[in-house]
């Protein structure tokens, strides 16, 4: 239907021009107030609370409006507009900030303050605006609940594709090759057409009026029962989560693969694009009825997705020891070739989260379908999970890297991480227990995330391997006679995880080496490492 595919075309170019904005804007405030894992969480968490605040407030709006779909344009031309200015509003806040540190005795804990209030404050409006586009198109799109997790599946994965196209343009291209105020143009320009053409179609569709879908809706409404109550907001609350742990999951398996590719920009490019090609497929799948009909679609699914979120991130742990040799892999093939050992590190990151991704992105769809149960409130219902989601996870973030990283280190957040999906998976099937034949079907069925859960008190890898700087030494590995850094008989002093960098300390003979992320900064020998 061609007025689908305008609708899904705007949405992708949305989702990319969205992800564009957070790493420009991210470098742009970094260029103020350094680059530093506060200063970028800081940035980083301001955005996302304006996407969450935005699906909460726009939700509601969604369910009342009558032309949605020239309410969407109007949210996308008010992005692009607002990008204009962005450059001098950022110019403004670091005057302010700088006038303020200098005329001001501020302690770090006040300065750090003041940057996430002056980063939120500018941030609002267009994140707000952003995080209202998915409940605004979804209740534009949804007509009768059976298309809910189809529809939302569908528009989730196609912004999502759209943002992983943004991100590789971003991080490969247009930072070095245009610069950051025109890159921020190419991605104003994106809105500002969506918001046009988006407005110039809905005068030409003449939607239907709210009243008129409404009006068969109403006739299909069913009063709620205890029992679906008590799942909503289980659902709810479970999908809140589950954010939190998704982007626990992701720093923690950030910082590990940073120290097997590398930490530059097309390193965590390559990791962020391989996050969100996982979670586009994972939403895209949920969008195909043939394959999950309507009927599977519930908390028991959402359940079994839990715990295979939780088994796979398992299983990733004896692996990550194994990263160094699998990366040195790289350099023996052909270490001469930039472009292949690039092509690689990304297909290294990409087989290493694509299957727990993928079921995280299942997981909106099918939280959407499971709260969903009138038509005349689905923007509201999508805008509040939205909503909870996110907020979920900023704080998944902003603790794992703040907290637990530092003080449990990576090993024991990532067991953390898996031991709460696996507990939701579990307590969703209880939950769930009506819908099982027999008891004993149900207790089977629990001692799956019981035996991963038993697998990850116990699991373990070697912490000697996570520093071995494969991805800056390793061309010198294979090509140097006899050189062989994984086996070089050090025996490693000090390791400590910090909030910016995993620090080690090495001795080999009468020589000791300070490293920073794989990276030699400091030894009592000769400049050459180790």
């Amino acid at each position: 239907m061609m007025k689908n595919r305008i609708i899904f075309l705007c949405f992708f170019l949305s989702g990319a021009a969205g992800l564009m904005y957070e790493i420009i804007w991210t470098r742009f405030f970094s260029l103020s107030f350094g680059a530093t894992t506060y200063s970028i969480t800081t940035v980083l968490t301001a955005f996302m609370a304006g996407l969450a605040f935005g699906s909460l407030f726009f939700g509601r709006i969604a369910d009342r409006i009558r032309r949605r779909l020239m309410f969407y344009g109007w949210i996308e031309l008010l992005i692009g507009l607002y990008a204009l200015i962005f450059p001098f509003l950022f110019g403004l806040s670091s005057r302010l900030y700088l006038y303020t540190v200098v005329h001001v005795d501020m302690d770090p804990l006040q300065k750090l303050i003041l940057k996430f209030t002056l980063s939120f404050l500018i941030m609002l409006i267009p994140t707000t605006l952003m995080g209202g586009s998915l409940p605004v198109l979804s209740r534009a799109m949804i007509k009768d609940l059976k298309g809910v997790s189809s529809k939302v599946g569908a528009l989730y994965a196609i912004n999502t594709f759209g943002a992983v196209v943004g991100t590789f343009l971003v991080g490969f291209y247009f930072l070095s090759g245009i610069g950051l105020r025109a890159s921020i143009l190419v991605a104003a320009f994106i809105n500002i057409g969506i918001g046009i053409l988006m407005i110039l179609f809905s005068r030409r569709l003449k939607e239907q009026s709210v009243s008129e879908v409404e009006s068969t809706a109403r006739q299909t409404e069913i009063p709620f029962t205890k029992q679906e109550r008590r799942v909503i907001t289980f659902a709810v609350a479970a999908f809140m989560i589950s954010g939190f742990v998704s982007l626990s999951h992701e720093v923690v398996w950030t910082r590990i693969l940073s120290l097997i590719i590398g930490s530059s920009t097309y390193a965590f490019s390559m990791i962020l694009i391989g996050f969100l090609i996982g979670i586009a497929l994972g939403s895209y799948l949920i969008s195909h009825t043939q394959m999950f009909s309507d009927e599977r679609i519930n908390l028991v699914m959402f359940s079994w997705i839990e715990i295979g979120i939780g088994f796979s991130a398992f299983a990733l742990i004896p692996l990550f020891s194994k990263l160094p040799y699998i990366m040195l892999k790289a350099f023996q093939i052909n270490a001469e070739s930039y472009n292949f050992i690039l092509s690689y590190q990304f297909v290294l990151s990409l087989l290493i989260v694509i299957v727990p991704t993928t079921l995280m992105g299942a997981t909106l769809p099918v939280i959407a379908k499971i709260v969903s149960r009138e038509v005349r409130s689905v923007g509201r219902s999508i805008g509040n999970i939205y909503f909870f989601n996110t907020f979920g996870a900023i704080f998944g973030s902003f603790l794992a890297g703040f907290l637990f990283i530092p003080f449990l280190g990576t090993l024991n957040t990532l067991k953390l991480g898996v031991g709460v999906n696996l507990l939701l998976g579990a307590a969703g099937l209880l939950l769930s227990r009506n819908r099982f034949q027999s008891r004993w079907g149900l207790g089977v069925s629990l001692l799956v995330p019981g035996a991963v859960l038993y697998g990850v008190l116990v699991a373990n890898w070697d912490p000697t391997m996570m520093d071995k700087g494969v991805a800056i030494y390793g061309k010198r590995m294979v090509t140097e006679s006899g050189y062989d850094k994984l086996k070089d008989g050090s025996r490693m002093l000090y390791l400590q995880e910090g909030i910016n960098a995993t620090i080690s300390v090495r001795k080999k003979e009468n020589k000791i080496s300070l490293l920073t992320g794989g990276k030699a900064d400091a030894s009592t020998g000769t400049a050459r490492y180790p």
